[in-house]
């Protein structure tokens, strides 16, 4: 998206009192061009959807665009997927989020969050008792992050039905505080832990939650090290009455 594209689309942005979603990705936004959306945003309190990913929000504006998001008490559903979010960025996402609690889906994949990230997360989902999707995947949160996430956020984490952690490194300790911090949620419908240097010290813990999961409809645990005790996922999973799609390898 150029310049000369984005200034009639803000401006369209700033009158328009039906527009609810906003989806805007793979745009490679200019630094004018996001200062333009912020400027919308900050008019446009209607907003419920806003889906921004790959694009490069370190850019000098795209903090203005992250506080912009403040202004949205209705803002329910984001996606800021590959967008080189870095730690005082997610402090800003996390202020501007901090009296909402409307939110239901959050995506931040592929940012290169690292555990002191995953710190931030925590603080901003934590009183997110609406929370259905949250996705992490590709990032490096790690064990420590992993067991930052579970330990402050298990009202947050009650209601899931999708938790994307894929390619994480939150191995056996991480598996199994997230794996205790969801014992009691009965709505979970999509569970993807794919390369995480799991093994097989993470099963027992890790069934024990899996046994509730009624709704499973898709669990990923490929690309891992689980070996003798991957028959007792494969049995856990049997008695699940609506799994469609099981992967480990």
């Amino acid at each position: 998206m150029t310049d000369d594209q984005a200034t009639p689309l803000c401006n369209s942005l700033k009158q328009s009192k039906d527009l609810l979603s906003v989806y805007l990705s793979h745009n490679s936004f200019s630094n004018e061009t996001l200062a333009l959306l912020a400027d919308a945003f900050a008019v446009n309190t209607q907003i419920e959807e806003i889906s921004v990913t790959h694009n490069d929000l370190s850019l000098p504006s795209g903090t203005k665009f992250l506080k912009s998001l403040k202004n949205m008490p209705k803002l329910a559903r984001i996606s800021l997927n590959s967008c080189q979010l870095d730690q005082d960025m997610l402090e800003i996402l996390a202020d501007s989020l901090i009296g909402n609690h409307n939110i239901t889906d959050l995506n931040l994949y592929s940012n290169d969050i690292n555990s002191e990230g995953a710190k931030v997360i925590a603080g901003m989902i934590k009183d997110k008792t609406n929370l259905k999707v949250l996705g992490l995947s590709n990032n490096y949160i790690g064990q420590h992050g992993a067991r930052e996430i579970a330990s402050e956020c298990q009202k947050a984490l009650f209601g899931l039905t999708k938790l994307s952690l894929e390619s994480n490194l939150i191995g056996n300790l991480g598996l199994t505080a997230i794996a205790k911090a969801m014992m009691e949620n009965e709505s979970l419908e999509e569970l993807y832990l794919y390369n995480n240097e799991l093994d097989d010290d993470a099963v027992e813990d890790f069934i024990g939650m899996l046994k509730n999961k009624l709704k499973l409809r898709a669990l990923g645990v490929e690309y891992n090290k689980i070996r003798n005790k991957g028959e007792k996922i494969f049995e856990v999973c049997a008695t699940l009455p609506l799994l469609e799609r099981f992967m480990m390898s």
